[in-house]
């Protein structure tokens, strides 16, 4: 077989493989064959739904006998340090200064050097809202973050997540 011909039998092999290749493609509205959809979609059951699949009838199991609990424990409601310990109250002044300070201002009322550079400004710490949340809630805030706030739940220690609560809560008007 010469050069052209093998070249002629090249360029026949791609423009066919071209052609099956745009033809292959449907249009994008239109979903595609699916050979095992029952794997994409499987049905789901609600925990308190009935399930014939088990002999009780329930879709909620308990978990295997020496299961180990992962995830979070449940938190206290109520902050476990006392307003009148200094410690406590100077750790959370220290921990306020380093981590919130930045963007709330020494002064908390949100004018920080970040908010300087053109950030935007948070809340007052001072503001009825803020102030008449729960301890709870507020080191939920801390720990998780809210809006533009970045969590410190992975910088800060539970307990100095607690003790920066104390420092907040001395902000009241």
């Amino acid at each position: 077989m010469d050069r052209g011909t093998l070249n002629l039998w090249m360029g026949i092999a791609l423009i066919v493989s071209v052609t099956l290749n745009l033809a292959a493609r449907t249009a994008k509205t239109r979903p595609n064959f699916e050979y095992f959809p029952n794997m994409a979609r499987t049905v789901r059951y609600n925990p308190f739904e009935e399930n014939s699949n088990f002999a009780d009838g329930a879709t909620l199991r308990a978990p295997v006998p020496g299961t180990i609990p992962r995830g979070t424990k449940r938190l206290a409601d109520v902050n476990p340090f006392s307003p009148t310990d200094s410690d406590a109250v100077a750790r959370g002044t220290a921990v306020f200064t380093n981590f919130c300070q930045p963007c709330h201002g020494a002064d908390a009322k949100g004018v920080g050097p970040v908010v300087r550079h053109g950030f935007a400004p948070p809340p007052p710490l001072s503001r009825t809202q803020t102030q008449e949340k729960t301890d709870a809630q507020l080191f939920q805030v801390v720990t998780e973050g809210v809006q533009t706030m970045p969590g410190y739940g992975p910088q800060l220690s539970q307990e100095d997540r607690w003790k920066v609560i104390l420092h907040v809560r001395s902000f009241r008007r």
